[in-house]
């Protein structure tokens, strides 16, 4: 990575000190301001944008650390950049407890004078390049934002060809009125396509849309609950009742898992299909009813009025348009969307943080097949934000059904002992004894990926940066070996 381009403040008391490193960092072809107290720093921020401040601890009678709480402060108006820049730290009077609250409080991280050009020039470029991948990561997810937007439709999310096509088909068919047949595995939004039909094709948003659930309501209660009942009709009808389909008139009637309707009723609604009325239990007086009826089933409706199950002409006045939804696994790039669409949802009712997702955890959800569709990645999204302790979703964070199931866990070495040197030495399976082995492959795992950046490996390792310190200084780990 080349620091051209960047800009850099060294703030220090030390005239020939500033001089003599805004020469050296010039000729590396850094854009390099000065200043020599926070006055001057805080007038350089104002009017400049820059990357990284080099920020002497003490300053004669201030110190670097007002400027570190400053930048982080979000209701601060005198030091409002574009973009508030990373801070590495100085100090000629260094020690462990210094560099620990510095990093800490927030800065990136911490030299001690003298120092070498060359170390300065290595650490400014590690800096720098966190910095370049925090950007495009936060330009990423706004453009993920977009391209969310522009995949919904009605409260339907899908940038695949299956639901590009299945939008557009409620689009042709919503404003006919026609009936239709929603067909599809359990989970996969049947219902959500039924709304989007009603909302999409209603001139006037408060017409109802009612709801029904044949499987979920008892045989013998079914028939009352949708077409009502009189006094006195049974035992126990102590009053008039207004069914369902009555509730529904003028707008829609939505039958859900129509497969399970009792054969009884299945006439019954098939008259009402023929003749647009319905008469309730215990009554002879027809009641004119103008809904629209939409049923939905994850059965085969064809091989069940082959198996006598389901009325042969019920099954043709249902069916004028049919409309399948494709099961998850057949619009496998729609799931990142949909399971970072969960994670935004339900971050605001749990009021927690929007996480990121980790690559590792995006293919692992891909390669799952997800035989509950889209409800079972809802779960799993609500899942994984309940576990995670950070901003980002990690492989530790999903139902461990989801991992087995894909190559991610193949992939992870660090956690298989037959490709680790350290697990190779292990003579004894004891977890308490081997602990400090495993601590050292994942520190190291840890510091691999996050190319030596301690902050982020720490933020990985879901400890904080003070405890991976120790844990470095006590198992004797370079952090800069794997910077390469």
């Amino acid at each position: 990575m080349s620091v051209k381009k960047h800009s850099v403040l060294i703030l220090d008391d030390e005239a020939v000190f500033r001089r003599t490193l805004k020469l050296h960092l010039t000729r590396e072809g850094l854009a390099v301001f000065e200043a020599q107290n926070l006055s001057e720093a805080r007038q350089v921020l104002t009017h400049q944008v820059c990357d990284l401040v080099l920020c002497d601890w003490k300053l004669n009678n201030e110190s670097g650390l007002t400027l570190l709480e400053e930048l982080k402060s979000s209701d601060q108006k005198d030091i409002a950049p574009k973009r508030r820049p990373d801070i590495i730290f100085m100090s000629a009077h260094a020690s462990a407890e210094i560099a620990l609250k510095s990093i800490e409080l927030g800065a990136q991280d911490f030299i001690v004078k003298p120092f070498e050009i060359s170390e300065l020039r290595f650490r400014i470029l590690r800096v720098l390049e966190s910095n370049q991948i925090r950007q495009r990561l936060a330009r990423l997810e706004e453009v993920h934002e977009r391209s969310e937007q522009t995949s919904q439709f009605e409260g339907l999310i899908g940038r695949s060809s299956h639901m590009q096509a299945l939008f557009s088909l409620i689009k042709r068919v919503a404003h006919t009125g026609s009936k239709l047949l929603i067909q599809g595995e359990s989970g996969t939004g049947k219902e959500l396509v039924a709304q989007a039909v009603h909302r999409y094709g209603s001139k006037d948003k408060s017409t109802p849309f009612i709801a029904v659930n044949c499987a979920a309501i008892p045989e013998s209660l079914i028939e009352s609950e949708l077409f009502g009942h009189i006094k006195g009709a049974f035992t126990h009808a102590n009053h008039d009742r207004v069914g369902l389909i009555e509730e529904a008139n003028g707008g829609t009637f939505f039958l859900d898992e129509i497969g399970e309707l009792p054969l009884n009723l299945q006439s019954k609604l098939l008259r009402l299909l023929q003749e647009g009325e319905i008469r309730k239990i215990g009554s002879n007086l027809p009641i004119k009813i103008k809904v629209r009826f939409i049923a939905a089933t994850h059965k085969d409706l064809e091989a069940e009025v082959q198996a006598q199950r389901f009325r042969e002409d019920l099954y043709y006045r249902l069916s004028v348009i049919p409309i399948n939804v494709p099961p998850l696994r057949e619009r496998a790039e729609d799931i990142p969307i949909l399971f970072n669409h969960f994670l935004r949802q339900m971050s605001v009712s749990m009021n927690k943080k929007h996480p990121q997702i980790s690559h590792e955890v995006l293919q692992a959800l891909i390669e799952y097949s997800w035989p509950g569709n889209v409800r079972e990645l809802q779960n799993c999204a609500e899942y994984a934000l309940i576990l995670s302790s950070n901003d980002l979703i990690q492989v530790a964070d999903i139902p461990e059904r989801i991992l087995h199931a894909s190559k991610v866990q193949k992939n992870l070495p660090f956690l298989r002992p037959e490709n680790d040197k350290n697990f190779n030495q292990l003579n004894i399976l004891s977890i308490k004894k081997n602990k400090r082995t495993l601590e050292i492959s994942l520190i190291c795992e840890a510091l691999r990926r996050s190319k030596g950046i301690k902050t982020q490996a720490a933020k990985s390792l879901e400890i904080s940066t003070k405890t991976l310190l120790y844990k470095l200084r006590d198992y004797n780990i370079d952090p800069d070996q794997f910077s390469q």
